[in-house]
């Protein structure tokens, strides 16, 4: 899965818990904008680091699984 399929499975995964970039960001004591370009920057194929992805995924009840094909 590249950067932009994940930012497109969180974008959906908010939808389904109906949340939104504000409401993460309360969670996560940060502003709207720093998960607006965090979700910009999967988007476009760019990384972000292990701790917001952790931190964006913890905010929203989920939690990240490496499974062995």
């Amino acid at each position: 899965m590249n950067n932009s399929e994940l930012c497109k499975k969180i974008k959906a995964e908010m939808e389904k818990q109906n949340i939104n970039q504000s409401d993460i960001a309360k969670v996560l004591n940060v502003s709207r904008v720093d998960i607006s370009l965090t979700l910009k920057n999967l988007e476009n194929g760019k990384s972000i680091t292990t701790s917001k992805l952790f931190s964006l995924l913890g905010a929203m009840g989920k939690t990240f699984v490496i499974i062995d094909k």
